[in-house]
């Protein structure tokens, strides 16, 4: 089995792009994988650069960049196109996901053999910048969406239904293909989507309301889970501080 790892990224983004790498790097007890980069043509980065920073030298590292996109989801499908897996899984540039992600998305898919769709349904969004620095818990609100970030699932259901253009697409993709019966298996393992100032599909202000610890993000509310010690006793010091320092 060969999973394919899929990045969307930019040049502006390459700190915050080298954290998230690094997550990759650190993931433990790895399945046979690959790493699929899109981005843009002024961005410097190469498939050697990649390999680097992931470690891993026998990982086949594609780097495909082009001048101008009509949509992120133009460059989700173009992105995806790369893959030769029969699996897919999208590997944000701004995100961190515990060393456990590969390994247990891999025994999942072994485990359920008629899966189609994999993802995580409950994360934790943290504010790198500003002066709260919430941690919010996330879950979904229906049973067929999942985060988007940790998506995985089969090449052929893309196939048969590219991305469309909507904000936060891929968890949308997921319902409905979810609504036409294809088969989602929820999984869970550590995941922090960072809030950093320049999210591209879903930015997000928090308003706390300080007596009944709910966190309006601007489209919903959500329970409030604490600060930066929550995400700092989850992923540890060294990963915190990577992505931190991408900001600072």
């Amino acid at each position: 089995m060969l999973i394919s790892c899929v990045m969307l990224t930019t040049a502006s983004r390459s700190r915050l792009r080298s954290a998230a790498l690094a997550a990759l790097r650190d993931q433990v007890d790895v399945p046979r994988f690959e790493l699929i980069v899109v981005t843009d043509d002024d961005d410097p980065v190469t498939a050697r650069q990649i390999t680097q920073a992931i470690s891993y030298t026998a990982v086949k590292v594609t780097v495909y960049k082009r001048a101008a996109w009509r949509s992120l989801s133009e460059k989700r499908n173009v992105a995806c196109a790369f893959a030769r897996g029969d699996w897919l899984t999208f590997w944000d540039d701004d995100d961190w996901s515990a060393p456990t992600r590969l390994r247990g998305t891999a025994d999942t898919i072994e485990a359920y053999k008629d899966a189609e769709m994999i993802g995580v349904r409950q994360m934790l969004w943290h504010e790198l910048v500003g002066p709260t620095r919430h941690t919010i818990e996330y879950v979904a609100p229906v049973p067929g969406y999942v985060v988007g970030g940790t998506l995985t699932f089969r090449s052929r259901v893309l196939q048969q239904h590219p991305f469309e253009n909507i904000a936060g697409d891929e968890g949308w993709w997921t319902l409905k293909r979810h609504e036409e019966g294809r088969v989602l298996v929820p999984i869970w393992f550590p995941y922090v989507a960072m809030i950093h100032g320049g999210n591209t599909a879903n930015p997000r202000n928090f308003r706390v309301n300080e007596q009944t610890g709910q966190v309006h993000d601007g489209i919903e509310f959500t329970l409030r889970h604490g600060g930066r010690e929550v995400v700092r006793e989850i992923m540890g010091d060294d990963a915190l501080a990577r992505f931190e320092a991408a900001v600072a």
